[in-house]
């Protein structure tokens, strides 16, 4: 029951979200409703994230692990319902405070969004980065190159398969030393 009215109220508000987007501008109305939702789906996160501590301290007198293997999988589906309500809730609080007064265009709020993320927000790599990135991406390339052309009948790695690349996505490492063998221990 827990988990469904987190699932209701993060829903309904997000139909609260579609409704006050449809005409284009968010009345007052429209503002108090998306807030109202917003600090219902928190309280619905509370009671849900006290009620499963609740639960794995029961399961953990009875067992030594953290999280019991029998309710891992109910664990992954509360996380992810729980990150789709926080999702919601963002959503919902970024249209409740979207400010009509001022005049904005498409085009001026994607200009803005690329002057403010990309132009004042980047800075230059150092040579190192650059050398790193430019040597790593010839030998993914080149792996890739050669999983989809060659074919070996003997080797691992079949053709047209981007296996060999995937690989050395996981070998290539900024760090030397034992960053390398638990890389190696990823693949095996």
């Amino acid at each position: 029951p827990r988990m469904e009215s987190l699932q209701d109220s993060a829903c309904r508000l997000l139909d609260l979200c579609q409704k006050a987007c449809e005409d284009g501008t968010i009345s007052e109305d429209e503002r108090d409703d998306l807030l109202e939702g917003v600090d219902e789906v928190r309280e619905e996160q509370l009671r849900l994230a006290t009620h499963c501590r609740e639960v794995i301290r029961t399961e953990d007198l009875k067992e030594t692990h953290l999280v019991s293997k029998d309710l891992l999988n109910e664990t992954v589906f509360l996380f992810g319902l729980s990150v789709f309500a926080e999702k919601v809730t963002d959503l919902a609080e970024l249209i409740a405070n979207i400010d009509d007064s001022e005049d904005t265009s498409a085009l001026k709020s994607l200009c803005k969004t690329i002057r403010e993320g990309y132009l004042e927000g980047c800075a230059w790599p150092d040579q190192d980065r650059v050398i790193f990135a430019c040597r790593n991406w010839i030998v993914i390339a080149v792996c890739f190159v050669l999983g989809y052309f060659v074919e070996c009948k003997k080797c691992v790695f079949s053709r047209h398969d981007a296996g060999m690349a995937q690989c050395m996505c996981f070998l290539i490492n900024h760090y030397s030393g034992s960053a390398f063998l638990n890389n190696i221990k990823k693949i095996l």
